[in-house]
């Protein structure tokens, strides 16, 4: 190891840095246990075709969720500059806009979706049962994609303003 990067680092940040990385820990978590759970309630309720259609909504779930994620990180590096400044009014705007203007386009990227999901789900296979059951879970995915922008902008903003605490409540 370089030895002027070693004496460049501070312990003291390790506590901030663990503060910080738990929530996007228990966020991963969640989504793993969300996922086993989904998983097997849709092959125990709606067999093999069900669970090939995860498959298919695991294929372009990173499309949807990529505003929501982009949204909440360029909103917390605009309040992280903001909280080092002791900008508050700003740090308030960016939350409000960024979930206004997120939530729009969040929005009509649902709809988008929601027009285009059985054409999507038509690339991928064309066993008609997993496509019908591709195209509902497409759209009900889509549609709850608001709250997931408003929650990774909730979660941006406040980890960069240190109030790591918050985001546990």
């Amino acid at each position: 190891m370089n030895s002027s990067l070693a004496r460049g680092f501070n312990l003291s940040f390790a506590g901030e840095i663990v503060l910080m990385g738990v929530p996007a820990a228990a966020v991963s978590l969640m989504t793993g246990l969300r996922d086993i759970y989904l998983n097997n309630t849709i092959v125990t309720y709606g067999g093999t075709g069900a669970a090939a259609a995860m498959g298919i909504l695991s294929t372009i779930w990173f499309l949807i969720d990529g505003v929501a994620y982009g949204y909440g990180f360029t909103a917390g590096m605009i309040a992280s500059v903001s909280y080092g400044e002791r900008d508050t009014d700003t740090i308030q705007n960016v939350f409000k806009e960024a979930a206004k203007f997120g939530s729009a386009l969040t929005a009509i990227l649902a709809v988008l979706y929601w027009v285009l999901a059985r054409p999507v789900a038509s690339l991928m296979t064309t066993d008609p049962v997993v496509i019908e059951y591709a195209v509902n879970l497409i759209r009900i995915y889509a549609i709850g994609r608001i709250a997931v922008l408003l929650v990774m902008v909730f979660i941006n903003i406040y980890q960069s303003c240190k109030k790591t605490a918050v985001v546990f409540v």
